[in-house]
């Protein structure tokens, strides 16, 4: 099986302490079954875990969202305690995400954490897969998935056509996507399931007036639709334009969001925080991509 990775994934690294969005806050975090039964033999790991009535077992979380080994410099007591061996899948793995073919696995950063954002949002040149790891295995992909993979790579490459503007290409591969005004995509996603306050200050800041869409910024704009391309065009939930309209969506809302709630030119960080943002309360919720994928007029 062969690992298949964008071409900055080398790059990243956890900024820790420095992380002003720590994800050992907020979230609610699952303990896979292996790192379980090595947590029983330590007690004051299993003094601070709960399990459910399904037997999942996950993190206690303090009464300020905390994850209970989240010391007060933002570091983690079970890592400088046991080393980083010691943690649960989950943690070990985050932001990472996976798409499974049988020929392939394709690994990607989640925009929802801080540094990975930064990484992808500021990324100035055009994104490649490279080969992470192949363990010599083959397997021949059936007609679908070679389809599937086939129509990823024409996407991205269209999306990453330089020679044209970032809006040219959108309307090259989707003229019938609408161009959604402030007002149209605050009532897309303000209904959604929301989790943090600070959502709901960027999303009230689509009511001001103003254009939505920000011309500039393609080579952003560019970054995020590869992403979204390469992770959500999998094969497993959504078809092939369903994918592909989600990902223009997102790419619109985001920057659409960071115009209203940062101003007229937002800087990359400012971006970085917004896309950050809108992945943690929208790519980690299926019923939420599905509602926008319901409310976005896929043909």
């Amino acid at each position: 099986m062969k690992i298949y990775v964008p071409d900055y994934y080398s790059n990243f690294s956890c900024i820790a302490d420095r992380c002003k969005h720590s994800c050992c806050i907020g979230w609610e975090i699952d303990i896979d079954d292996i790192t379980m039964e090595k947590y029983k033999e330590i007690k004051d790991i299993t003094d601070n875990i709960v399990t459910d009535g399904n037997g999942v077992s996950s993190f206690k979380l303090c009464e300020d969202e905390r994850c209970p080994f989240l010391n007060e410099k933002g570091l983690c007591r079970l890592i400088l305690k046991y080393g980083e061996d010691i943690l649960c899948d989950i943690c070990a793995d985050h932001p990472r995400y996976r798409n499974f073919y049988c020929d392939r696995t394709e690994m990607g950063l989640g925009l929802c954490c801080e540094a990975a954002a930064e990484l992808i949002v500021g990324n100035e040149q055009k994104t490649s897969l490279v080969l992470l790891s192949d363990d010599g295995c083959d397997n021949t992909p059936d007609d679908y998935e070679a389809d599937l993979l086939e129509a990823k790579r024409l996407i991205t490459e269209a999306m990453q056509n330089r020679e044209i503007p970032y809006s040219d290409r959108e309307k090259a591969l989707l003229p019938s996507l609408k161009a959604y005004s402030r007002r149209e995509i605050y009532d897309i996603l303000y209904p959604l399931e929301r989790l943090s306050p600070d959502w709901d200050g960027m999303l009230s800041a689509l009511l001001t007036e103003g254009e939505a869409d920000i011309h500039d910024y393609d080579v952003v704009k560019e970054q995020l639709a590869v992403y979204f391309i390469f992770r959500h065009l999998n094969g497993e939930c959504y078809d092939i334009d369903e994918a592909v309209y989600f990902s223009l969506f997102s790419v619109r809302a985001i920057m659409c969001i960071a115009r209203a709630y940062y101003g007229e030119n937002p800087t990359i960080s400012e971006i970085s925080d917004t896309a950050r943002m809108y992945s943690a309360e929208i790519e980690y919720s299926d019923c939420n991509i599905e509602e926008i994928i319901e409310k976005i007029s896929v043909g």
